[in-house]
């Protein structure tokens, strides 16, 4: 799912940190920083709640529902600031995480890594969904932006979880059963595990899926 931060650049304190335009010079990281008038502000505090309605509570990579107190939603640089403390504080590198993708990408980086704001992303441009879980480049996509997908899906171990993909198949499964049950397209709820297994095509492969469950 394709992030839309342009609507949220207007926001006060996105307008604060872009106007403070802070630089992490020292060895210690903090997210709390000094104004121009010396008093603090706490960018983790008054940015993540914003990144949280921005993805409507999702992870921004492995798209799985996170909340306060369920999967640790963290504040993930997206060019780690290890290899790039110039953008330790800009607003455009900012994402809401789970703590399994944090941990996965750790200080890696890629320029061929996909940005989920990037005006050229769109989760089905990119990528298709497997009846077990999986996800695969697109079938349809040019080399240069299969090794983008490929890239996407290493960094963040997007197949390489195996909670995460059980969890993915689970859900691919509740989706199927009630879509055929119901004879219907089912609407998307945004607290749904993963918003993306209602893109999932159905082919011979899905039929047959669903065939098995229901024995």
């Amino acid at each position: 799912m394709r992030i839309e931060r342009d609507k949220y650049n207007s926001r006060e304190e996105v307008q604060t940190l872009k106007s403070l335009d802070p630089k992490w010079s020292s060895k210690k990281f903090s997210w709390k920083i000094k104004d121009n008038n010396g008093r603090w502000f706490d960018v983790r505090k008054k940015i993540k709640p914003i990144l949280l309605e921005m993805t409507k509570s999702h992870c921004s990579f492995c798209d799985v529902f996170i909340s306060s107190d369920f999967f640790h939603p963290s504040i993930e640089h997206f060019k780690p600031k290890s290899i790039f403390p110039l953008y330790a504080y800009k607003w455009e590198n900012l994402f809401i995480s789970c703590e399994g993708c944090t941990e996965k990408k750790g200080d890696n980086y890629s320029s061929y890594l996909l940005k989920p704001d990037h005006k050229d992303y769109d989760f089905e441009k990119y990528f298709e969904i497997l009846v077990d879980g999986r996800l695969v480049p697109n079938s349809s996509l040019s080399d240069c932006r299969r090794a983008m997908a490929d890239c996407t899906l290493k960094l963040y171990a997007l197949n390489g979880r195996n909670d995460l993909v059980k969890r993915r198949k689970e859900e691919i499964k509740n989706y199927l059963l009630r879509r055929a049950t119901s004879g219907e397209v089912i609407s998307v709820s945004e607290e749904v595990s993963f918003r993306f297994v209602y893109l999932i095509k159905i082919n011979h492969e899905t039929l047959e899926f669903i065939e098995s469950c229901c024995k």
